[in-house]
């Protein structure tokens, strides 16, 4: 105990050595505006209901800003060029949760390139009013979405490069 505290401790002492260290996925995920209107998706299936923001999983080797990219053009069908970062945030997990990071980006343009979704796991994709999506008239998988949106909406954004990959 000589580098943690005790209720550091109290809140370990009982999980896996081998789940301690900590084991996380990245996720990235975009908020894309146009006026009042802010792009959500709906998957096919998810453990959690309702709209997210675009965005998805970083594979392997995958550059951050390649994989929301990546993953705005295969769930809405959309190139952007990205503004900033809203955030990078780390959710409070049990022993038997998936860890994640998330980084949320904004959009600086975009542009529509296919009519639907490439990727089929996605049901729907829809622009709704951001004031509507606060208020909670949509149905949204997390309320960690509207924190994000809220800090975007306050242009509390950070550039590009806060972000760095490491270069060997």
């Amino acid at each position: 105990m000589k580098y943690i505290t005790k209720e550091q401790f109290e809140t370990i002492k009982n999980i896996p050595r081998a789940r301690l260290t900590a084991r996380f996925f990245v996720y990235t995920g975009i908020i894309i505006q146009a006026g009042n209107k802010i792009l959500l998706c709906k998957p096919k299936k998810s453990k959690y209901l309702g709209w997210q923001l675009p965005g998805g999983k970083v594979l392997w080797s995958e550059k951050f800003t390649k994989c929301i990219q990546r993953e705005v053009l295969e769930e809405t069908g959309m190139e952007v060029t990205l503004k900033g970062i809203v955030g990078v945030y780390q959710r409070k997990t049990t022993p038997e949760d998936e860890e994640f990071i998330r980084i949320i980006y904004c959009a600086n343009t975009f542009k529509k390139l296919h009519r639907k979704p490439i990727d089929p796991e996605i049901e729907k994709v829809r622009w709704f009013d951001i004031q509507e999506v606060l208020e909670g008239k949509v149905e949204i998988q997390s309320l960690q979405i509207i924190k994000e949106i809220k800090y975007y909406l306050r242009n509390k954004v950070y550039p590009l490069n806060f972000i760095k990959a490491y270069k060997w």
